[in-house]
């Protein structure tokens, strides 16, 4: 085939060898009737190459096994096109070596011909030919029953939980006439049999590929691979520059790689039997990964049926989009933006997983524990679940975790439940929306500069805020929801160390439930309530305000600040305090409390044990109670 355009508008068939041209624009013609055929033992010549400038199949073309090439067709080169129409087809048995600068496919685009094409079994359903009703197929076949009049009339179910149709439960009501079909997309052995006896067997074997699978195809493509009709690459290296696909796609990655800077699914994709390495054309992080809503990808769905992963697979990209459902296996992540508003299940790769943000308002579950990271030190901007996110999924039930998750971002925002194991959190700001819970087991430190809590907050192990900054004391310490500090302590009634509450403001307008705890503040200020027991009875603020709810001690309380020197103002204008509350019923103290402020003003219920008070001005408001026993020491201006 020679020349500038070869325009072929009748039948073409080839069992000799082909010699083709790189300068040659071959068009496969529009008629239906027009058929490029190269028989089974067709030789290339060209070095070896099915050469051309451009391939554009507009009705159909059959490529056959080539001889004296290991059944693999070398066909375009780096700045030709390939593109196949609507309705047309290019069909390749074996494998094939594919370069083309763009390919199009709006058609039906198949390599390995023999093995891509899914087959559907019909099989007539009846005491008479039950024996032939034992089939074994392969993963993606159909099988479809067929009743045609027989009597007596039968029903038809599964007897295997696995199988695609309800185990146990027929799957059409019992009948003379009619079908029924189902497709299996796992590989097993799924008995099934109908009540009045009937029983037989399907056994479902993953795809052997050409060759046994010893090699597969490559297509490269330098700029963009666009399916918008049938393509089925069989087992494939793919390597472009854009790779799209808004219509049915099969393939299975060889060598576990496919790679391209670009990649938009949209349409649906079969199952992977092993781990997928996804990345950009140059073996690093790529561009752009998007799965639509609507779609499920499924990686390594061998090790998903066996319960254990054959290997890991990878997504890197600078920008993640999850719309659909990823269904990862083993699975590393390296993204500068990774979004999931749709569902994201998967184990994380060693525990980690690397992006400078994450937002998720659809479903994130790790089986295991994850270690967000952004990409490089102190790059990490947000982290922001509006959807839910659970951790370590696999070790909630026992509460034994398998290791620790970790969040290192500038801003943490929780605007939907977060279930999360063993947990350490490093931001500047977090926030807990109202309605909403976070259950964890601290590690220990959680350093915030700013942090808000509307919804319930629950650690059962204690937690130490602290700032990020490395400074003693963050800026804002908020909780108008409910927070719960130690919480396995608090059901024990035993600490095990302290919570450390520091801030340069602490304001409770919801509920503190805090076992033992190292409160250091300058402003303190509460309307709602508090429960504590104070870090060697010890509470550290320079000003402290109660207008309303209940401030509950189990233990003395010296209330002093930072210097130890006189703090500026303490006062009780509501609700009620109660120091040393597990001796109210004995009085016998523990030990004393002790106030030293400028200004003390009681103006609600106080009891306070053994106390000591210093201060220049003492009120206690008409209507409201102070009861203690004195240290003796009671000193005061007025």
């Amino acid at each position: 085939i020679q020349g500038s355009t070869v325009q072929l508008t009748s039948s073409i068939s080839v069992s000799g060898s082909i010699l083709t041209s790189a300068s040659t624009a071959l068009i496969v013609g529009t008629s239906s009737a027009t058929l490029l055929q190269f028989k089974s033992g067709c030789t290339q010549a060209s070095a070896g190459s099915f050469l051309f400038s451009s391939l554009a199949v507009g009705s159909s073309v059959i490529m056959s096994l080539p001889a004296a090439t290991g059944g693999t067709w070398t066909m375009g080169s780096s700045t030709s096109s390939l593109s196949v129409a609507s309705g047309s087809s290019l069909s390749i048995s074996g494998l094939a070596s594919i370069q083309s600068r763009t390919i199009t496919v709006a058609g039906t685009f198949v390599l390995d011909a023999d093995n891509s094409i899914a087959k559907t079994y019909v099989l007539t359903w009846s005491a008479a030919t039950q024996a032939a009703a034992s089939i074994s197929i392969t993963v993606g076949d159909t099988v479809q029953w067929v009743w045609t009049g027989q009597s007596p009339a039968l029903n038809l179910f599964s007897k295997s939980s696995a199988a695609s149709f309800a185990s146990g439960t027929p799957v059409n009501a019992t009948q003379a006439a009619g079908s029924y079909s189902t497709t299996f997309n796992q590989a097993g052995v799924f008995p099934y049999g109908s009540s009045s006896g009937l029983s037989a067997t399907i056994t479902v074997v993953n795809k052997v590929w050409y060759g046994n699978g010893a090699s597969g195809s490559t297509v490269s493509s330098s700029g963009t691979f666009a399916n918008t009709g049938v393509t089925k690459l069989g087992l494939v290296s793919v390597n472009a520059g854009t790779f799209s696909s808004s219509s049915d796609i099969a393939f299975q990655a060889y060598g576990q790689l496919f790679q391209a800077d670009n990649i938009s699914l949209s349409g649906a994709v079969t199952s992977q039997q092993s781990p997928v390495k996804f990345r950009g054309s140059s073996g690093v992080n790529g561009t752009l990964f998007t799965l639509s809503s609507g779609l499920t990808l499924s990686l390594d769905l061998t090790g998903s049926v066996s319960g254990s992963w054959t290997g890991y697979s990878t997504l890197s990209y600078n920008s993640i989009t999850i719309a659909g459902t990823l269904l990862g296996g083993e699975l590393g992540i390296t993204s500068s933006l990774l979004a999931v508003p749709g569902s994201l299940t998967f184990k994380a790769y060693q525990s980690a997983l690397t992006a400078s943000s994450v937002t998720v308002s659809g479903t994130f579950v790790s089986t295991s524990p994850v270690a967000f990271n952004p990409v490089s030190a102190g790059s990490g901007v947000l982290f922001q679940v509006t959807g839910s996110m659970t951790l370590d999924s696999a070790s909630q039930a026992s509460g034994l975790w398998a290791g620790t998750s970790s969040i290192n971002h500038r801003t943490v925002t929780i605007n939907g439940p977060f279930l999360a194991g063993q947990l350490g959190v490093q931001c500047n700001q977090f926030s807990l929306a109202s309605g909403i819970s976070m259950i964890f087991k601290s590690t220990g430190l959680f350093t915030v500069n700013a942090l808000t809590a509307a919804g319930t907050f629950t650690s059962s192990a204690p937690v130490q805020f602290m700032a990020s900054t490395g400074s003693f004391a963050g800026s804002f310490f908020s909780v108008t929801g409910t927070m719960t500090l130690d919480g396995a302590g608090l059901a024990a009634g035993t600490w095990t160390s302290p919570s450390v509450i520091h801030s340069s403001s602490v304001s409770v307008a919801g509920t503190l439930r805090a076992g033992l705890i190292s409160m250091q503040t300058y402003t303190y200020t509460q309307i709602g309530t508090v429960t504590l027991q104070a870090y060697q009875d010890t509470f550290v603020t320079s000003s402290l305000s109660q207008t309303g709810g209940l401030f509950n001690c189990s233990s003395p309380v010296s209330f002093v600040t930072y210097n130890g020197s006189e703090g500026t103002q303490f006062s009780l204008a509501g609700g009620s305090t109660i120091l040393d509350n597990a001796n109210q019923g004995t009085g016998n103290w523990a030990a004393a409390s002790s106030i030293n402020y400028a200004t003390v003003y009681i103006g609600n219920t106080f009891n306070a044990g053994l106390l000591a008070v210093q201060c220049s001005a003492f009120t206690v408001s008409s209507g409201s109670t102070i009861n203690f026993k004195s240290t003796s020491l009671f000193n005061y201006l007025t």
